[in-house]
């Protein structure tokens, strides 16, 4: 089973706020990897929305994606599009 480890840095201008937790819940329940956000000690599960958020990332933090299994990859681009495209936020 794959794991891949990345730092990311958020682009957008809002952070991870509740709608971009959202997206990025969505994007990994479509996969059967496990996916883990991990943020100054804290970690969240990437398919919960409530966890997602209780991390608080604000704008331009980095953080560390952890993605485990068989999907891991294509789950990995799919994120690393979404945080790259801002979460379809308006610059």
């Amino acid at each position: 089973m794959p794991k891949i480890s990345v730092v990311v840095k958020l682009a957008n201008q809002c952070g991870l706020h509740a709608r971009a937790a959202m997206l990025f819940a969505q994007i990994c329940e479509k996969f059967t990897s496990a996916v883990a956000l991990e943020c100054d000690g804290a970690t969240a599960d990437g398919k919960n929305i409530l966890e997602i958020m209780s991390l608080a990332i604000p704008p331009d933090k980095e953080f560390l994606l952890a993605v485990a299994g068989d999907d891991a990859e294509p789950l990995l681009a799919a994120l690393q599009q979404l945080i790259a495209d801002k979460f379809g936020e308006a610059e």
